[in-house]
């Protein structure tokens, strides 16, 4: 997994060397597997004005990696999905004024209502963990009671390298 991290890196940087601040949503950043991501998938869950758009990418590779390979493991995570789903709500009734003003960034950037943008954010977070952590536990094992949390952290970082 490291080698097919570091080669799509590389390609990423050279990719992005030559782009200017303004990224079209459509724009194809990476391939992984066989799946495009594009700007729009990874400014969904990264704000790239916080984080540089090469940074952002690689972070959301990594994940990507670990979704595909959880998936050809079979592992199965819709219920554990229809669960976290079910503790979640809709569109937030009640937010803060930097939620609520970040949350119209997205939409905006992302060319959808708020609604929608949260919609689909919490939807594709949702299972993404979901399947995240379903392939570290199979990889590194479960957090326990008994295991320090600091160590088990230090483990998925390691890990995630």
């Amino acid at each position: 997994m490291k080698k097919i991290v570091l080669m799509l890196i590389v390609l990423i940087s050279a990719i992005i060397a030559g782009c200017s601040d303004q990224y079209d949503n459509e724009d194809v950043v990476a391939i992984v597997g066989d799946e495009e991501l594009t700007v729009a998938d990874v400014r969904l869950f990264q704000n790239l004005e916080e984080k540089e758009l090469n940074d952002a990418v690689k972070d959301y590779v990594k994940e990507e990696i670990m979704v595909q390979d959880a998936k050809k493991m079979g592992i199965d995570v819709s219920k554990k999905v229809e669960e976290l789903k079910k503790m979640n709500t809709s569109f937030p009734q009640e937010q803060t004024k930097d939620q609520e003003e970040y949350a119209k960034k997205k939409a905006n950037e992302l060319d959808m209502s708020e609604e929608e943008y949260y919609e689909k954010y919490l939807d594709l977070s949702t299972e993404r963990s979901a399947y995240v952590m379903a392939f570290l536990e199979k990889e590194i094992g479960e957090l326990n009671k008994e295991d320090d949390a600091d160590e088990y952290v230090e483990k998925v970082k390691q890990f995630c390298r």
